[in-house]
């Protein structure tokens, strides 16, 4: 029996246990059929006697299944024997046996199980499952396979995470965002699955080098805290696609982010940068970059090194040319609003893919400008709009 149908069968197994638990006499088999979820009684009557049950057995009209303490024994017995016997294989292909025991009914591993236990003691309440469409803002947890994927823990008040949060070996998403954090959780970097983590709103201000270990983060939410440097360390999520770091008190970014070969988007906007880090202009892959509200005062021409870069902006900062742009070919998006430009550079018609241009609040580009550019929300809708723009601009 392979592992799976190993797993099947102790799920109906289970079922079975409660469905008849229910009854002190007879039960119909319509009933059972439609707990275990099969098609019809012909498939329920089919697996019983595959089951090979010695207490097995039906009423004479075969509408309704004899209840006996013999049966309900066998069945615990069956239950015992076939947890005993299942196997699993983790993440470093150890082979541990496991009992799969039920959380609020949901089937999870013996190790996930007694994890979400100590969670339910610090959060004082069970959590839901999440079904359906991930949402960062919902509670409770993913499952797949019995194992717990996915928490969603925000809003809690949470100070710390129990140790036991570690077990989760299969965990892929954390969202701790809106608590009370003042350090980095340690057991975190535990977690070395993990894919996706989430600690915005939080007063966190720094970060320890044991971050290191998420070698699979592939995104990393930092929003809204009271970081002052992006460290050494942030340079080894070498798998990061997605890193969003806005709204908190960056002053200086470590050399290190330029290992970051795989990023696609970053965000450090309303922080204190009065430069543009020059290490991120080696970020090949980067398509979307926020540096909005800052202290920047120049873009450097090395900007040009980003050649997938489609979406900028550079929004709130006291930048006054941006001549360098221009040969970004890919670029969509571009938003320098809130600057103090005092020109418009001739070759930015060379934009062709340009769709989103906000040149507001300027005033050293005059009125026409601020009028026009400003309202070009979406070129695809408004093209002729943009021509007739960048040709009386200069």
């Amino acid at each position: 029996m392979s592992l799976e149908e190993q797993q099947n069968l102790i799920i109906k197994l289970q079922r079975f246990k409660e469905a008849i638990s229910f009854f002190s006499e007879d039960i119909p088999l319509e009933f059972i059929s439609s707990s275990l979820r099969f098609q019809n009684v012909e498939e329920l009557l089919e697996w019983l006697i595959k089951l090979n049950l010695d207490n097995f057995e039906v009423t004479d009209n075969a509408e309704k299944l004899i209840i006996t303490e013999e049966l309900i024994e066998e069945i615990n017995d069956r239950l015992k024997v076939s947890n005993k016997s299942l196997i699993v294989k983790n993440s470093y292909s150890n082979v541990e046996q496991m009992e799969i025991p039920d959380y609020h009914g949901t089937y999870l591993l013996k190790e996930d199980r007694n994890a979400i236990d100590k969670l339910d003691d610090i959060l004082k309440q069970p959590l839901p499952r999440i079904k359906g469409k991930i949402s960062w803002t919902k509670f409770g947890f993913i499952a797949e396979n019995y194992k717990i994927i996915g928490l969603l823990l925000t809003n809690k008040g949470l100070t710390r995470l129990p140790d036991e949060i570690s077990q989760f070996k299969n965990l892929k998403i954390l969202d701790i965002s809106g608590n009370n954090f003042t350090e980095f959780p340690d057991v975190i970097c535990k977690l070395k699955n993990l894919e996706a983590l989430s600690i915005q709103f939080n007063h966190i201000f720094e970060l320890p080098e044991e971050i290191s270990k998420l070698k699979n983060l592939k995104e990393f939410f930092l929003d809204c805290n009271h970081l002052k440097m992006l460290p050494a360390c942030i340079g080894t999520l070498i798998n990061l696609i997605k890193l969003t770091v806005g709204n908190n008190k960056i002053s200086g970014v470590s050399d290190s982010i330029g290992n970051l070969q795989n990023l696609e988007k970053l965000f450090l906007c309303t922080n204190r940068l009065k430069s543009i880090p020059k290490d991120i202009f080696l970020l090949k892959s980067l398509i979307d970059l926020n540096l909005g509200d800052n202290e920047i005062t120049i873009i450097p021409k090395e900007i040009n090194q980003l050649v997938k870069l489609r979406e900028l902006y550079l929004l709130g900062n006291t930048i006054e040319q941006f001549e360098s742009l221009v040969h970004i070919t890919a670029l969509e998006a571009l938003d320098l609003s809130g600057n103090n430009l005092t020109s418009i550079p001739k070759n930015l018609k060379k934009l062709k893919n340009l769709k989103y241009l906000n040149l507001k609040f300027n005033s050293g580009i005059g009125e026409k400008a601020v009028e026009v550019g400003g309202t070009v929300v979406n070129v695809e809708q408004n093209k002729q709009k943009l021509i007739e723009f960048l040709n009386s601009a200069f």
